[in-house]
C-alpha cells in the first residue's frame, strides 16, 4: 500500500516538477525569440544605412 502511495505521489512531484521545467524552458524560449527578434530588427535597421 504504501509502496503503491509512495509512487502515485512521485509520479505527481514528477509530473509537477516537469511542468515547471517545462514553463521554465518554454519562458527562456519566449526570451530568445524576443531577443532574436529585436537583434534581427537592428541588424536589418542598420543594413538601410549601408
Amino acid at each position: 500500500m504504501n509502496a503503491i502511495a509512495f509512487q502515485k505521489t512521485s509520479k505527481t512531484k514528477r509530473s509537477l516538477l516537469w511542468k515547471s521545467e517545462r514553463d521554465r524552458l518554454a519562458k527562456n524560449l519566449k526570451n530568445k525569440a524576443i531577443a532574436f527578434q529585436k537583434i534581427s530588427k537592428t541588424k536589418r535597421f542598420f543594413e538601410k544605412f549601408r
